[in-house]
């Protein structure tokens, strides 16, 4: 009796080890038939390849990223549909290939999609390793609201020079402010026609009320 006790205690362990190795086996081939979606047309072939097929690791990946202010995975006819709202891009860099973004974020530009790329009409240059505050940002698209530049060049980490289409540069002050956006505001358009700009607007001396044009 006892005998019989233990191999009908082994059959039904047998039983559950293999019904655990069914069920296992099921839900891996399950999760193997998902496809994974992103809706956005930004970002590159070269970085969707590489996106996982499970929501877990699908965060994991995109947490080494800096380019999205939020997500969510959305499960759906077999598919997992990523949807990614993506920060406005500012500038991009091509000694570090960066895009930089409105809050100061920075990512790779293999991340992303020509048509972003494409997009982005103004260059930053810098000797040194990007940083840029939100701040400035905010700052610089006010000035760009009024002098319409393609490049934007960090000097001397402390200073920004501004080059118009035409090749003609604005030499920036350090410090950017109310007083200075407000002079532009009243200036540029005079100061963009004068014939004695031909080459440069020196405003790095502009609080000590010094102007020069070459």
């Amino acid at each position: 009796m006892k005998l019989s006790l233990l191999k009908l205690s082994y059959l039904i362990f047998i039983f559950i080890f293999i019904y655990v190795l069914y069920f296992l086996y099921i839900n891996i081939n399950s999760q193997n038939n998902y496809e994974t979606i992103f809706k956005n047309e930004k970002l590159s072939e070269d970085f969707l390849i590489n996106v996982p097929n499970e929501p877990k690791l699908i965060k994991k990946y995109l947490m080494n990223y800096n380019f999205y202010s939020d997500y969510k995975i959305i499960i759906k006819d077999n598919k997992y549909i990523v949807e990614v709202k993506i920060y406005n891009p500012f500038a991009i860099n091509y000694s570090y290939n960066k895009v930089i973004f409105e809050n100061g974020n920075l990512d790779n530009v293999d991340i992303f999609s020509t048509k972003l790329i494409n997009s982005i009409n103004l260059v930053y240059k810098t000797k040194n390793p990007i940083y840029i505050e939100k701040e400035t940002i905010n700052t610089l698209k006010e000035i760009r609201s009024i002098i319409n530049f393609n490049t934007l060049e960090f000097i001397d980490d402390r200073r920004y020079d501004l080059y118009l289409d035409d090749g003609r540069k604005v030499m920036l002050p350090k410090l950017l402010d109310f007083k200075l956006i407000n002079f532009l505001k009243k200036n540029f358009k005079f100061l963009i026609n004068d014939n004695n700009f031909s080459s440069y607007l020196d405003l790095r001396n502009f609080h000590y009320d010094s102007i020069r044009m070459k």
